[in-house]
């Protein structure tokens, strides 16, 4: 194989997982190839110095490991990419809500498939993401994709069963605190505080994160 790791799909998930994996030095750009429809999309990758590409099958056909960063929707439009792929290879899925069953039935081979739930605050090198070692998978398959996506924040090894509980807690949760965010603003900016109401509230959402993960004590004592 060419290249050591591939994408399907080089939207915003798939730039942030190569910005990390590249500024921790994980692989050197020329080790990645990337798909994508988008000439905008693909100008970014390159721009990187990552090899692009707008046939999928190149990526199929030429890649060790190929991150399928697609969303839930396309999972049948990426059914003959899926066919070009053999099980010498290893696929690692990010679309949430589709389990590696039904993505090795749909490329009607013994695939091996690793599920990764990462988060949006994998954009800011910030990220939670739950892994999970999928059908037609060994102990120690999941070894390359720690790599790849400790490199941009944190990392569990976890039963895939558990990954919609990882969904709902890591996946969804920064929702929550920029649903909480904005209630803030407002209220701050209701009681005078102009424009400093969304510094006051960003850094404070901030710094109480970063308290909870360096504290010994647990949210309900802080």
């Amino acid at each position: 194989m060419q290249y050591r790791l591939g994408f399907i799909g080089g939207g915003n998930m798939a730039e942030a997982i190569v910005r990390g994996v590249l500024d921790a030095e994980v692989l050197q750009a020329s080790e990645i190839l990337i798909t994508d429809p988008s000439v905008d999309r693909r100008e970014v990758f390159a721009a990187l110095g990552v090899q692009v590409t707008e046939v999928s099958d190149d990526v199929a056909g030429d890649c060790q490991e190929i991150v399928l960063a697609v969303k839930p929707q396309m999972l049948n439009a990426v059914a003959d990419v899926l066919a070009v792929i053999t099980p010498a290879q290893k696929v690692i899925s990010i679309m949430a809500g589709v389990s590696s069953e039904q993505i090795a039935s749909l490329s009607g081979k013994a695939l091996p498939i690793i599920r990764v739930m990462p988060n949006t605050p994998l954009l800011v090198g910030q990220g939670m993401r739950g892994i999970a070692l999928g059908v037609n998978t060994q102990a120690g398959d999941e070894a390359f994709a720690m790599a790849i996506f400790n490199s941009a924040g944190e990392v569990v090894l976890v039963p895939e069963e558990t990954l919609d509980a990882i969904t709902a807690i890591s996946g969804s949760g920064p929702a929550y605190l920029f649903y909480l965010a904005e209630a803030m603003e407002q209220a701050a900016e209701e009681l005078g505080l102009g424009e400093s109401a969304s510094l006051l509230v960003s850094q404070t959402l901030s710094g109480a994160a970063t308290l909870l993960h360096q504290s010994d004590d647990g949210p309900a004592l802080l």
